[in-house]
């Protein structure tokens, strides 16, 4: 049945918007797919819930100052990232997570440096115990590209928006490097669990791209840029 299932699946194009939803898509894969399953598959589905949920608060709250110290020093996102990690039993998925904790990490630091925050307060908000980022803002925090631009061949991308006002194009720039990382890690066999994992995370970035919009988005992002403040500290 996961044979059918995948070959059945539309493809995925970058730009146009998707022939499936992720609701399509979830009610697909339950109908072919015995729920014992999909443990993983699950992580996912409450991932987007999750993320859904924090984009709706960030867009309801007043400013930085109502964000607590809590929030400030560990994003939801992240915290579902390293949940991911510790619970999840495909490879793929715990790989993908450890890469995606890594872009969240890099992003920190050149926002850090952008507003001329001190190398302890970059630290204290990367996920010291799985980022590679975070040994590399540690020796090289003072360092242009805080040494990582020869180590990761997508953080060139990163850091020449970071400092773009254009909002829509540095979400767009993130999602661009997710997918390549997705692509880049996700198994040769297409017959395999982890290539249905691959394909809902791909289906959910390329969905949001579609119906993007600029002026939420980039409160959204701008309200993720601002908490990272020493206000409260």
């Amino acid at each position: 049945m996961l044979i059918y299932l995948i070959t059945s699946l539309p493809k995925l194009y970058i730009g146009e918007k998707p022939e499936i939803t992720k609701n399509n898509l979830i009610k697909r894969v339950y109908e072919y797919i015995p729920e014992s399953s999909l443990h993983d598959f699950k992580l996912l589905i409450k991932l987007d819930k999750d993320i859904k949920d924090m984009r709706s608060k960030f867009a309801d709250m007043g400013g930085s100052q109502h964000e607590d110290k809590t929030i400030r020093k560990n994003s939801l996102l992240r915290s579902n990232l390293l949940y991911i990690y510790q619970n999840s039993h495909s490879n793929f998925l715990k790989l993908w997570a450890r890469y995606s904790i890594n872009v969240e990490d890099a992003i920190v630091g050149l926002v850090c440096k952008k507003k001329q925050l001190t190398k302890e307060h970059a630290l204290e908000h990367c996920a010291e115990k799985f980022s590679l980022i975070h040994k590399s803002i540690a020796r090289d925090y003072d360092s242009p590209d805080l040494g990582l631009s020869n180590r990761f061949s997508w953080f060139s991308k990163i850091q020449k928006v970071i400092d773009v006002e254009d909002f829509k194009k540095i979400e767009k720039t993130i999602d661009l490097v997710k997918l390549h990382i997705i692509d880049s890690i996700k198994p040769y066999d297409i017959f395999h669990m982890d290539i249905l994992l691959a394909y809902y995370l791909e289906l959910s970035i390329l969905e949001r791209q579609s119906s993007f919009d600029s002026d939420l988005g980039k409160k959204m992002l701008q309200k993720l840029l601002n908490s990272i403040t020493v206000r409260g500290f």
